[in-house]
């Protein structure tokens, strides 16, 4: 066997020679690189992941009646109407290409209220109340599109019933304003009650 002076050399697993630390960087970097590969390959390949990002809900274009719905400032994510929500889609409309943009003041066009309307008394079984809201009476509120964008074709108007707090189960067939689960108590003695 040759003598060999200097650092020692020896044959590494892939049939390189090894000097000094710069194999074990080396090897230190293939591993990382494999390890690296491996979990992107899980990842893509349908590992499971901890959290689930549930699809934008967007009320004028995803709404349909039945669909329950959590969140609030526009923002919404849909849930089964057994869990806990905040609106309810109660009915859809859709114009006439032909139609006019309803009302012209300020405000939301009372059309789109009345005609709403008709469709909260279908679906909730009880007509709603016009007056000023009372704390946790169930409302009909329309979504409706922009002057704009009614000009440019889209008449869609979904209509919504909505309280001041959440509930859990169908309104289809309610029969009454007051938000489901409230005691009694508070709403016979006209105490209000806390949403």
């Amino acid at each position: 066997m040759p003598l060999v002076t200097g650092s020692p050399r020896r044959t590494v697993w892939w049939g390189l020679r090894e000097t000094g630390g710069l194999m074990q960087r080396t090897r230190l970097l293939v591993a990382l690189v494999v390890v690296a590969a491996s979990g992107l390959a899980a990842c893509g390949a349908g590992g499971s992941t901890a959290t689930t990002v549930a699809p934008l809900y967007t009320l004028r274009r995803d709404g349909a009646p039945g669909h329950c719905l959590l969140g609030g400032d526009g923002v919404y994510t849909r849930v089964e109407c057994e869990s806990a929500h905040t609106v309810e889609v109660i009915a859809t409309l859709d114009y006439p290409d032909d139609a006019v943009y309803p009302g012209g003041g300020a405000g939301l066009p009372l059309r789109f209220f009345e005609d709403c309307d008709a469709g909260f008394t279908s679906y909730v079984g009880v007509a709603p109340d016009r007056s000023p809201v009372p704390t946790c009476e169930l409302r009909s509120v329309p979504i409706i599109p922009s002057v704009e964008v009614w000009n440019d074709g889209d008449r869609h108007v979904v209509c919504t019933v909505r309280g001041d707090r959440p509930w859990s189960g169908s309104l289809r067939n309610h029969g009454g304003l007051i938000l489901p689960g409230l005691p009694d108590t508070d709403v016979a003695s006209g105490a209000t009650p806390a949403c």
